[in-house]
């Protein structure tokens, strides 16, 4: 404040480039420290995230282990969209329509020949669709078979709606991968984690985060917030940007 400075109140402080000065620039980010084992609250860090970047700055996060090595990680409001639209009138309708087995897990298994409503709903089966329990729980709540709308259900039909096409991520270690194209013409570029069951401290929301750019893909955390859904991205920063530890034997 005594240089004429204004930040989100919960940023710790500011940060420059290497080239820069406080005198002469603007700072580029503002951040936030943490101990591996503190709280992950993803509402908290939309909100924070939000404001920073309103400022024209980038939100990051440093956080501390045991050691006291030091991780940077860029935390921002993201609006994840594909190229394949929203979900057609009376995609649901069509899908509830037709007959099909309920499995032990919740699942259901559809016997299906010719062409199905919309291929980003269910698995292809040679004898039909498999569809899991949370795509089974959207189809319920949005034609009126099942009055209880779940957060998994809202996601999916969510993710749907923004022109995605979300697929079992369980060998991710999340609940989706997202592709913003169709099948075929590229990776999934996100993983999208179910949001109970996101991470519950730091070490965790850094070690799905690292897992995601192990494969080139970019984790997200989605949550209900005033009644809306939105999402955070927790990704590593280019080189220039992160800090540097001393070196440890």
């Amino acid at each position: 404040e005594a240089m004429g400075l204004s930040s989100a109140d919960t940023s710790w402080g500011l940060r420059w480039p290497s080239d820069g000065h406080p005198n002469s620039s603007n700072a580029v980010s503002e951040i936030r420290w943490f101990h591996a084992s503190e709280k992950f609250n993803s509402e908290d860090l939309y909100k924070w995230s939000s404001l920073v970047t309103s400022r024209d700055r980038i939100p990051e996060v440093m956080v501390v282990d045991d050691e006291y090595a030091v991780v940077t990680y860029r935390v921002v409001p993201i609006d994840p969209s594909g190229s394949m639209g929203s979900i057609p009138d009376g995609v649901t309708e069509a899908i509830s329509s037709l007959s099909g087995t309920d499995l032990d897990s919740g699942g259901r298994f559809v016997e299906y020949e010719g062409n199905w409503p919309d291929e980003r709903i269910g698995i292809p089966h040679p004898e039909g669709r498999m569809m899991d329990a949370t795509t089974v729980q959207m189809i319920d709540s949005q034609t009126g078979v099942s009055l209880i709308q779940t957060l998994g259900g809202l996601v999916l039909w969510d993710l749907l709606n923004r022109g995605l096409h979300p697929r079992p991520g369980f060998k991710y270690g999340t609940r989706w991968r997202c592709y913003d194209e169709p099948l075929g013409q590229d990776h999934a570029p996100l993983l999208v984690v179910h949001p109970n069951e996101g991470p519950t401290d730091w070490e965790g929301a850094c070690l799905a985060s690292r897992l995601a750019s192990g494969v080139n893909k970019t984790w997200v955390h989605p949550m209900m917030t005033g009644g809306n859904l939105m999402y955070i991205s927790i990704t590593r920063p280019p080189a220039d940007s992160r800090w540097s530890n001393p070196n440890r034997r």
